[in-house]
C-alpha cells in the first residue's frame, strides 16, 4: 500500500534508518556499533563486579563514542577548517583512543568478563566450581565443643585419558600471607595378587611422592596431613582459624598453567552454617510413625543376634556311700 504524496509506508516495528549503501559510511556504522557494544559490556561487567570506578570510566567512554558518532560530520567540518593546526592533535587523540579501547577489551578478557569464556580449570573438573552444597573446609565438632577446622579440601576429576604428572599447590592466607601445602589423597600399593579388603585407607601425600593423577581418575586433595583425625584435638578452633588465617586463595599448578580461586569470609561462614545444619540433632517434636507395644517383635538380623551361651559343664556325679552292716 502506497499512501498519498509518494511516501512509502513501513510497518511501525521497522527501523527508520537504513544500512548505508556505500562502503565508507557502512564501515563507520559497523565500527561504531562494535565500539559501543564493547564499552556497554564493560559498564555492565564492572558494576556487576562492584568496580564502580572502572564502570564510570567505561560509561564516560561510551558517552564520548556515542557523541562522536552522532556529530561526526560537524566535527569533521570544524576540523577541516583547522586542518593544519590540529593534524598532530588528531594523531595523538587517535592513538589515545585506540589505546583506551585496547585497555577496555584487554581488561574484560583478563577479568573473565562477558567477552571471554568462563575461567578455565583445564581438564580437571573441581567440585568448588560446581553448584550445590559441598564442603571446601574439612571441619568436625566433638559434642557441643567449638567447631575445629582441619584445613582445605576438594574433589577433582581428570576428564582426560592422559595422566597429570606434574601437580602442586597451596592455600595462602589473606591475613598473614602464610601458606599451607596441598596433599593428594593416595593409597599404599597393594601386593600383587592380594585382593582388596574393604575400603582402602587414603594417606595425605606430597604430589611429588605419588605417580601422579591417572587419566579419568577421581581424586581428593587437602591440607590436613593425617589420614585419621582426632576429634576435639586436631586442627584449629574456628575462632582461631578466622583470626589467624581467615579468607584465603587456592593456587594449583598443573598442565603448565596456574589455577587460582579465592574463598571469602562469607563463603567460610556458609560452610559453618552448612555443618551446623547437617549436624543438628533430630527434633523430637517432628511427627513420625511408631510401633505399638503389642506389635510383632522385630526379628533379629544376623549381625545383631547374640551367640548362644557355651554349654554348661556336666555336673559331677554324686558319690554314694554304702552303709555298713
Amino acid at each position: 500500500m502506497t499512501p498519498a504524496y509518494g511516501v512509502t509506508w513501513r510497518p511501525p516495528f521497522m527501523s527508520e534508518g537504513d544500512i548505508p549503501s556505500r562502503f565508507g559510511p557502512a564501515a563507520k556504522w559497523v565500527i561504531t556499533g562494535i565500539i559501543l557494544f564493547i564499552l556497554g559490556l564493560g559498564v555492565s561487567d564492572s558494576f556487576r563486579e562492584g568496580d564502580r570506578e572502572t564502570g564510570i570510566i567505561y560509561a564516560l567512554l561510551f558517552v564520548a563514542a556515542f557523541v562522536i558518532a552522532v556529530k561526526w560530520n560537524e566535527i569533521a567540518a570544524v576540523l577541516a577548517r583547522w586542518r593544519q593546526k590540529v593534524a598532530w592533535s588528531l594523531v595523538v587523540l587517535g592513538f589515545a583512543g585506540a589505546l583506551a579501547l585496547g585497555v577496555a577489551i584487554g581488561g574484560l578478557l583478563l577479568r573473565g568478563g562477558p567477552l571471554s569464556t568462563a575461567q578455565s580449570s583445564g581438564r580437571i573438573i573441581w567440585n568448588f566450581d560446581q553448584t550445590g552444597d559441598y564442603y571446601f573446609l574439612n571441619m568436625n565438632r566433638l559434642n557441643s565443643e567449638e567447631i575445629r577446622v582441619l584445613g582445605f579440601q576438594a574433589h577433582g576429576k581428570n576428564t582426560s585419558t592422559d595422566p597429570v604428572s606434574e601437580f602442586s599447590g597451596f592455600i595462602r592466607s589473606d591475613i598473614t600471607n602464610a601458606e599451607r601445602p596441598i596433599y593428594l589423597a593416595a593409597q599404599e600399593p597393594r601386593p600383587s595378587g592380594q585382593p582388596p579388603l574393604g575400603p582402602q585407607l587414603m594417606f595425605p601425600t606430597s604430589p611429588d611422592q605419588t605417580f601422579g593423577i591417572p587419566g579419568l581418575a577421581d581424586f581428593d586433595i587437602g591440607t590436613f596431613d593425617k589420614a585419621i583425625s582426632e576429634a576435639g584435638k586436631d586442627g584449629d578452633a574456628l575462632s582461631d582459624f578466622l583470626r589467624n588465617f581467615g579468607a584465603f586463595t587456592l593456587i594449583l599448578k598443573y598442565d603448565g598453567a596456574t589455577l587460582e580461586r579465592h574463598f571469602t569470609l562469607d563463603q567460610i561462614e556458609a560452610q559453618v552454617a552448612l555443618l551446623e545444619k547437617q549436624s543438628k540433632p533430630l527434633d523430637s517434636s517432628v511427627p513420625r510413625v511408631t510401633r505399638k507395644p503389642t506389635a510383632t517383635p522385630v526379628p533379629s538380623f544376623p549381625f545383631m543376634a547374640l551367640p548362644p551361651p557355651p554349654p554348661s559343664p556336666p555336673a559331677p556325679a554324686d558319690t554314694q556311700t554304702t552303709p555298713k552292716d
